[in-house]
């Protein structure tokens, strides 16, 4: 196997885990959205908003820690547009976590086939495609309520960040797996033409090797005395030429005396 096809492989893993942990952060962040609270000479102190819960960070009070939501909150706040935002980052993620295992075994494996690689292809587009739909949370009235009481606008955070650029990166996977997919049928050609020169007749090869045509012949003799000539002509381009000559017993007549 190729060096560049090795190459395209261990690529395809160091993207794939990177994709992975983008989308780990975008779905477990508290920081999917955030907004600055206040600003101060030495510093300010922000809010977040994630599908876990609501961080504070900053300079007031205890800092950096992630709040979950409360049952109230997860009644009368969340609603179907962050739920579904929440569904298709953890299925972002778990897709993620699938191919980054299958794509470590592949660069263990010698031969993958290429319907292997069209799944990986077809996986990594939905992996993409998940990730994407992650923003359908920005339709949710969460940010509208909690702007309406406590004023400010929220922005993209970490989170949504992350989900960002684990879309590219599920993309990029894409097109690496479909790169590896061409050069393995490369590969794989190239293996059938030499296994097919190495099962050629060692006479054949010759033919390839000389310049002079080879001319090869097979005498038979039948029960009757006739000669069959078999004569094979093999031609440096590699085509071939038979020719059948039969040659009859000459009968031999003799006169009789009167």
């Amino acid at each position: 196997m190729g060096c560049g096809h090795k190459c395209t492989r261990i690529s395809l893993a160091i993207f794939t885990v990177f994709g992975t942990l983008l989308s780990l952060v975008a779905a477990f962040s508290c920081d999917f959205v955030i907004k600055i609270e206040y600003t101060y000479w030495y510093g300010h102190t922000w809010n977040g908003l994630g599908f876990l819960g609501r961080s504070k960070h900053g300079f007031e009070g205890s800092s950096d820690f992630c709040v979950g939501w409360s049952s109230e909150e997860k009644e009368y706040l969340l609603d179907g547009y962050w739920n579904a935002g929440f569904a298709f980052a953890l299925l972002a993620f778990s897709l993620g976590m699938l191919t980054m295992i299958g794509s470590f075994l592949f660069c263990c494996l010698g031969n993958v086939t290429n319907k292997i690689y069209c799944s990986l292809v077809i996986i990594y587009v939905f992996t993409a495609m998940f990730q994407g739909l992650t923003f359908v949370s920005f339709a949710s009235d969460v940010y509208d309520t909690l702007e309406s009481w406590e004023g400010l606008n929220y922005h993209v955070g970490v989170g949504a960040g992350c989900a960002i650029l684990a879309t590219i990166v599920w993309l990029l996977c894409a097109i690496l797996a479909w790169i590896s997919k061409i050069e393995n049928e490369k590969e794989e050609q190239a293996e059938e033409q030499m296994q097919h020169y190495n099962n050629e007749p060692i006479i054949a090869k010759a033919v390839f090797a000389s310049e002079e045509p080879i001319v090869n012949e097979t005498v038979t003799v039948r029960e009757d005395g006739t000669r069959v000539i078999e004569r094979l002509t093999m031609f440096p381009d590699g085509s071939q030429e038979t020719t059948t000559i039969e040659e009859k017993p000459v009968e031999n007549s003799a006169e009789s005396p009167v």
